[in-house]
């Protein structure tokens, strides 16, 4: 049986397709080129010295995948971001969104998003300016279309279209 190149979580700007190693702290760019998937290059995460030392765990710096369990990852073509329920309360879904450069893996930001519905998967759409949101419910399932106030992926202004390994 073969294996996959592209290992989950994955998401995908439009163009290239972004799969996080949570266990080599890296995210793999590929490219689709029927009938190859060629990988363009592999972005090193970085944590800044400051988290390294206020984390107690490893789990702190990097968040932990639980087995058979969904964690949702988008990005916008510059930023990836790892999404992670913290907690449900009061019908309430807190996620806390990790956010990384896709330029050189920087640690960018963490905030919490608040919201009325769980999700399941996140994935932008830049011909809309949108991220369109799955929300499973017991007994059916919502598309949810939410405003992008941030940048475009460079490959639509014409920008990294023959990305290669960087280092």
């Amino acid at each position: 049986q073969r294996k996959s190149k592209i290992n989950p979580p994955f998401t995908s700007d439009g163009q290239f397709i972004y799969s996080l190693s949570i266990h080599k702290h890296t995210i793999s760019v590929y490219l689709i080129q029927p009938p190859k998937i060629k990988l363009q290059r592999v972005i090193p995460i970085k944590l800044d010295d400051k988290e390294t030392q206020n984390a107690n765990n490893d789990n702190e710096k990097m968040p932990q995948i639980p087995k058979n369990k969904n964690i949702p990852i988008f990005t916008n073509g510059t930023v990836l971001t790892i999404v992670l329920l913290a907690k449900e309360m009061n019908g309430q879904f807190y996620y806390r969104m990790r956010h990384f450069s896709l330029i050189d893996g920087t640690h960018i930001s963490d905030n919490v998003h608040i919201q009325k519905w769980p999700l399941f998967s996140i994935l932008y759409d830049p011909w809309n300016c949108s991220y369109w949101a799955l929300s499973p419910e017991k007994e059916k399932s919502y598309l949810v279309k939410l405003p992008n106030y941030s940048s475009q992926p460079l490959w639509l202004n014409g920008w990294m279209t023959n990305v290669t390994n960087q280092t």
